[in-house]
């Protein structure tokens, strides 16, 4: 098969959220290109405890792992054969399955695939669940301690409760036409929400810290977007998403949409901010402080763009 090239450190578009205008005074002057089977998904973690952050990668029939050395070098990928058919899989994620201490995967896709860590780099194939479905985001949704696993399945979110050896209880159904998938604690209780996306909307659904949650709380967006993350992106203490949707307001083809809802603190949101980018469509937002300043930034990914150097700007 024909080598892909995945960009570890490439960065589409940044925006700094500040309010003072002007470019953010920062460039990145280093990129590490990892040559890859392909990629569809990357994490990453310290799978064999020297301290220095590895990769694993998501690619045709495999999860390529990249033991880091430092100073932005990795050793030859050891590959985690998947099995079943090449394409099948595309979520990722990585989580402490089964209490050991150790990293370990879980690979969603056709199903889901456990995969334990050694503490090595290497992986023993774990249980295989009959769940299956796109993105997969791990978190304690019943507050005993072990992980427990939310996944898309393309037209509901489905919550599976561990029991900290790598089983998992049947699935709870979060009703959502789901196109993105997040987790994180919307209301300040302590304890876990789920983000998903409905037609033209962000849906959250607040946990009740026994593993089950609230009817959907949904906030309108201009479009229905495909990925979300979340972050406090206005250092008001409350977590705010930032989520992205193929195309402009569903519809233009070289503007990716990043949408930015600041929380209110309670699974609501203020008005959607539409932050405009010059790369498209846009597939992924991140969030990090990505020069320093103590305030966040966001990076969008996507393919393409308009010509000239890929938009740095602020918003305001």
């Amino acid at each position: 098969m024909t080598s892909r090239f995945l960009h570890v450190t490439l960065v589409f578009g940044v925006f700094a959220l500040t309010a003072a205008g002007g470019t953010p005074p920062f460039s990145f002057s280093t990129r590490t290109d990892l040559t890859t089977i392909s990629s569809v998904a990357v994490v990453s973690a310290d799978f064999n405890g020297d301290h220095v952050a590895d990769l694993a990668v998501l690619g045709a029939g495999s999860v390529q792992i990249y033991l880091g050395k430092g100073n932005r070098r990795f050793a030859a990928p050891m590959l985690v054969p998947l099995g079943g058919q090449p394409n099948s899989y595309i979520g990722l994620c990585v989580a402490d399955i089964n209490n050991d201490g150790k990293p370990d995967l879980v690979v969603s896709g056709s199903k889901t695939l456990i995969f334990f860590g050694n503490g090595d780099g290497t992986f023993t194939a774990g249980p295989t669940l009959s769940t299956g479905g796109l993105p997969v985001v791990a978190a304690d949704f019943n507050l005993d301690g072990n992980q427990d696993l939310a996944i898309d399945t393309g037209n509901q979110i489905e919550v599976l409760l561990g029991n900290g050896k790598g089983g998992f209880s049947a699935p709870t159904v979060l009703s959502s036409a789901s196109g993105c998938l997040a987790v994180g604690d919307f209301n300040s209780d302590g304890k876990p929400d789920v983000i998903g996306c409905g037609l033209n909307s962000v849906s959250v659904f607040l946990g009740n810290g026994d593993g089950t949650f609230s009817a959907a709380i949904n906030s309108a967006i201009p479009s229905s977007a495909i990925y979300a993350t979340v972050g406090d992106l206005n250092g008001d203490g409350k977590l705010d998403v930032a989520a992205v949707a193929n195309y402009e307001n569903g519809s233009n083809p070289r503007l990716g949409s990043v949408y930015v809802l600041y929380g209110n603190g309670d699974g609501t949101f203020q008005p959607t901010l539409q932050v405009h980018t010059n790369i498209g469509p846009v597939f992924s937002v991140g969030i990090g402080d990505l020069n320093g300043d103590g305030l966040p930034d966001l990076v969008a990914a996507g393919l393409g763009g308009l010509p000239g150097a890929p938009y740095v700007g602020s918003l305001v």
